[in-house]
């Protein structure tokens, strides 16, 4: 008997819902988009196929992902998120620090004092800045 039967925790059909769910998407798209229609033996061949290409990790690795269009944040959108992040190191800095303890670098200071006069200015005048 094969290694991969003796290994195998489960039965066969005995995945979870959702992950059933998921196959019956993939057999589906196989179906209507790639596999021939003029005969229920061929569409069915072309079906397991289909899904056996889709589960081999080496093949499946060589497939290039989509480029994903990749968009610019508004330049009101950056400032928020710098403040946050500005924030948050402010909020992570008061739970280590102790009063005997000295005070950050003043560099630090400097480019934190930098993203909060970035981010007043973009919230009072409710325009575009350039936040970079």
């Amino acid at each position: 008997m094969p290694v991969i039967i003796t290994l195998l925790l489960l039965v066969h059909g005995g995945m979870f819902e959702e992950a059933q769910e998921s196959c019956n998407k993939y057999i589906k798209r196989f179906r209507e988009d790639y596999a021939r229609k003029y005969s229920r033996i061929k569409t069915m061949e072309d079906v397991s196929f289909g899904l056996l290409v889709a589960s081999d990790p080496y093949i499946s690795s060589l497939r290039r992902l989509p480029q994903q269009s990749k968009r610019s944040l508004s330049p009101v959108a950056y400032c928020s998120i710098q403040m946050q992040r500005f924030l948050r190191r402010v909020k992570k800095n008061q739970q280590i620090t102790t009063p005997n303890s000295p005070m950050t670098h003043p560099t630090d200071f400097i480019s934190n004092l930098h993203f909060i006069i970035l981010f007043i200015s973009c919230s009072v005048k409710n325009t575009l800045c350039e936040c970079k």
